[in-house]
């Protein structure tokens, strides 16, 4: 058995793809909240079952003990969610409660961290505590997790694998709205508007963005293949500024789609001021020593195949 937690998500849903293109049809149970808008990511898989996220709690000791892996990718992702007691409880006490019945099911575990550990990344972007500042409670619900695994020891007894997801772009990610990535954000201001709007200062805003696809491959090799279990970084290695990437756009529509798109500079939003990361870089050195070999996709190469996915859709 094959648990996958927020199956219904960006990064859940294409998880699923993966395992199914790995041959992994029989006994994948998935877990989510579930509407008719995100079911389509998934209903078109033989799924053996489905439940909540408060059933699989109720019923996790056991299910656990009966998987051989749980990709636990349930969260609230939402930077700006203002419940901050609704995030820590999905993402903090209810990954741990998880994580425990994974400890004493003795069960592989591939669970989601995030870059937004590193906060302003002054001190760089390395797996160590002197690298981690959150500016946020999202931020600070996914450290609090790293924090309790490294101090139990966990990662040294058990098959726990800890990914610092960088900003993830790709197929899958349209429920997202306004979280979704600015790659899709500017191909939909543009293809509505002939227009894309970038906060001022972007040409100094930078992010690693990593391809969905990268993130798939880190996480079935951590859970199937020879990775040594711990805490690690998961993005391109490669930074770029939101400029940049909206330039990428704007010369795709200018070139491909034959349209005059125009990118405009907009006010940076208030409720964003401190709490905005404004350089991410993920150091994938720890990740390579684990055992994890594949190439990352290019930024710029994998957001141009990604528009051109978005434009055939």
């Amino acid at each position: 058995m094959i648990v996958v937690t927020g199956a219904c998500g960006f990064i859940g849903s294409r998880i699923v793809e993966g395992l199914f293109n790995r041959g992994c049809t029989d006994k994948v149970v998935l877990v989510d909240k579930i509407t008719d808008r995100n079911v389509r990511k998934i209903s078109k898989f033989p799924i053996y079952d489905f439940l909540s996220p408060s059933q699989f709690l109720h019923r996790a000791r056991d299910i656990t003990k009966e998987s051989t892996c749980v990709f636990h990718q349930g969260a609230i992702t939402d930077t700006t969610h203002p419940d901050v007691s609704e995030i820590m409880n999905m993402n903090h006490v209810y990954t741990k409660a998880l994580i425990s019945n994974c400890v004493v099911g003795k069960t592989r575990l591939v669970y989601a961290s995030s870059a937004a550990v590193y906060g302003n990344g002054k001190n760089g972007f390395k797996e160590e505590v002197a690298c981690e500042a959150p500016l946020n409670v999202y931020g600070f619900s996914k450290v609090l997790i790293d924090n309790w695994a490294r101090q139990g020891n966990l990662f040294d007894n058990y098959d726990i694998f800890g990914l610092r997801y960088f900003n993830v772009y790709g197929m899958g990610e349209d429920h997202k709205e306004n979280m979704c990535s600015p790659v899709l954000k500017f191909f939909n201001q543009a293809k509505t508007s002939n227009e894309i709007n970038v906060f001022k200062g972007s040409r100094s805003f930078y992010r690693d963005f990593v391809a969905v696809e990268d993130i798939v491959n880190t996480n079935l090799q951590c859970a199937f293949d020879d990775v040594t279990a711990g805490i690690y970084n998961v993005g391109s290695g490669k930074k770029i500024s939101f400029l940049k990437v909206a330039n990428i756009v704007k010369d795709f529509f200018d070139e491909v789609l034959d349209n005059d798109v125009k990118i405009n500079s907009i006010p940076f939003p208030d409720n964003l001021c401190n709490r905005y990361q404004k350089n991410t870089h993920a150091n994938l050195i720890n990740l390579r020593k684990a055992g994890y070999k594949e190439k990352m996709i290019d930024p710029e190469i994998g957001i141009k195949k990604y528009l051109l996915d978005l434009s055939q859709v």
